[in-house]
C-alpha cells in the first residue's frame, strides 16, 4: 500500500506540463561553455567571443562546448535585452542534457529549464538539480517545410520572405515544439502528397500527426507542416485556420489517389549543358514549392489529392504543344496517366515522367518558354 502511494505521490508530483513556454538560454551564434568552479560544482555560460570572457569565470578551468543557435517554433521564450543577455537556471550546479535534432520526436525537461541548439545538430537543455516538486515539460520536435525564416503563401503556394507567427499553431498543438528547417526529404521508392486542412482535421498524438479526415498517420521523418498564410491583416481563427501537410508514402496510395512521375527528384529539374541534359538543383527556386504549383506542359486538372512520383530511367524525347499540335498531351485526374492525343496512346505513370527545361544560361531561361519533357522507354 504504501510503494503504491509513494508511486502515486511521484506521478503527481513529476506531472508533464502543456501549453507553457520553454526559456531560450542565449543569444544566437554564442559560445557556450562549460565552468568547473569549487568544491566540484559546475555551471554553463555564453559569450560573444572568447575575448569577453568575464575574469571570474576565466579564473575555473572552462571548456568550450560549440556554438549556440536560437531553436524556432510554438511556445518558445527568447532573450529579452533589457534584464539580461542569458536566461540561465539560477543555482549552484546546472545540469546538462541533448538529443539529436535530426532523429529525436520529442524531449523533457524540468521547469526550471532553458534550451538551444548546439552546432547545429544538438537540442540542449540546462537545468538545476530536480526537486520533487518539478514538473516535467514535453517539447516535440518537427519538421518545417520552408526555410527558416520563411512562411508558406497560400495564394502563391510556395515559401516566402517572411518570419513565421508561430502562434497560430495553436491551434494544433498543446505544448511547445521546435521546428526543424527544411530537413523532410522524400526517397524515389515513396510518393510525395500534400494536403490542406483545418486545425479541427489534424491531431499531434503519440508522437505522430493523425489526418482524421483521410484516416491516416505519419510519424515524423514521413511528413511536414506550414501553417497557410492569407492576409497579413486578417485576424487569426483557429477554427478556420488552414495547415499544408507534406506527407511520404509508401507506393500503394496510388491505388487510391492520381500519380504522376517527375523526372527529378523534387526540388530538382533539368538543365542543358552543350549536348546532354541533366537533373539540377533549381537555384532560382531554392524554397520548397507545393506540389500544386507544378506546371507541365500538357494538360492536368489537378484533383485536390495527388502524388508525385520521382526518377525514371528511360529515352527521352521533348513534347512541345505549343511549337507543334501533334505533340499535346494530357494526364489524367483520376490515374494519373498520359494520353499523347495524336497516336491515341496511353502510358502509365511507371512509363513517363515529365519535368522543366532549364536552358544553359540564366539570361537564356528568363526569356525562354519552358515546356515538359516526357520520357517513354522503347517500345
Amino acid at each position: 500500500m504504501c510503494v503504491k502511494l509513494a508511486f502515486l505521490y511521484l506521478v503527481f508530483c513529476y506531472v508533464f506540463r502543456n501549453i507553457n513556454s520553454v526559456k531560450i538560454c542565449c543569444n544566437p551564434q554564442s559560445i557556450l561553455y562549460k565552468i568547473y568552479g569549487p568544491n566540484n560544482l559546475t555551471t554553463y555560460n555564453c559569450t560573444d567571443t572568447l575575448e569577453s570572457l568575464n575574469e571570474t569565470d576565466s579564473a575555473y578551468t572552462i571548456d568550450l562546448l560549440g556554438t549556440t543557435e536560437t531553436p524556432q517554433g510554438y511556445g518558445l521564450v527568447e532573450i529579452n535585452d533589457t534584464f539580461g543577455l542569458t536566461n540561465f537556471p539560477q543555482c549552484a550546479h546546472i545540469g546538462y542534457s541533448n538529443v539529436s535534432l535530426l532523429t529525436e520526436i520529442s524531449f523533457t525537461v524540468f521547469a526550471n529549464s532553458c534550451i538551444l541548439i548546439l552546432d547545429s545538430k544538438s537540442l540542449v537543455s540546462l537545468t538545476c538539480q530536480a526537486k520533487k516538486d518539478d514538473m516535467l515539460q514535453s517539447i516535440g520536435i518537427i519538421n518545417k517545410c520552408c526555410p527558416h525564416g520563411y512562411s508558406f503563401g497560400a495564394d502563391i503556394k510556395k515559401c516566402y520572405l517572411r518570419y513565421p507567427d508561430y502562434n497560430k499553431y495553436s491551434a494544433i498543438f498543446d505544448n511547445p515544439m521546435i521546428f526543424v528547417d527544411n530537413s523532410f526529404k522524400c526517397p524515389k521508392n515513396k510518393v510525395l502528397v500534400e494536403y490542406v486542412l483545418t486545425a479541427e482535421a489534424i491531431v499531434i498524438q503519440n508522437e505522430r500527426i493523425l489526418l482524421k479526415e483521410h484516416k491516416k498517420s505519419f510519424q515524423r521523418s514521413e511528413f511536414c507542416i506550414e501553417v497557410l498564410t492569407k492576409n497579413e491583416n486578417s485576424q487569426f481563427d483557429k477554427n478556420i485556420q488552414q495547415f499544408i501537410v507534406r506527407t511520404c508514402q509508401q507506393l500503394k496510395i496510388c491505388d487510391s489517389v492520381p500519380c504522376v512521375r517527375k523526372c527529378c527528384v523534387d526540388g530538382e529539374i533539368y538543365a542543358k549543358r552543350n549536348l546532354t541534359t541533366a537533373c539540377t538543383r533549381d537555384e532560382n527556386n531554392f524554397q520548397y514549392h507545393s506540389i500544386y504549383s507544378m506546371n507541365t506542359s500538357g494538360a492536368f486538372a489537378k484533383p485536390s489529392v495527388f502524388g508525385v512520383l520521382t526518377g525514371l530511367e528511360c529515352p527521352k524525347f521533348r513534347l512541345d504543344p505549343e511549337s507543334f499540335s501533334d505533340e499535346f498531351h494530357v494526364i489524367s485526374s483520376t490515374t494519373g496517366s498520359l494520353l499523347i492525343t495524336s497516336t491515341n496512346k496511353i502510358y502509365s505513370n511507371s512509363q513517363y515522367c515529365i519535368e522543366s527545361i532549364r536552358n544553359s544560361s540564366f539570361a537564356d531561361q528568363k526569356h525562354s518558354c519552358i515546356h515538359s519533357c516526357v520520357s517513354t522507354p522503347k517500345l
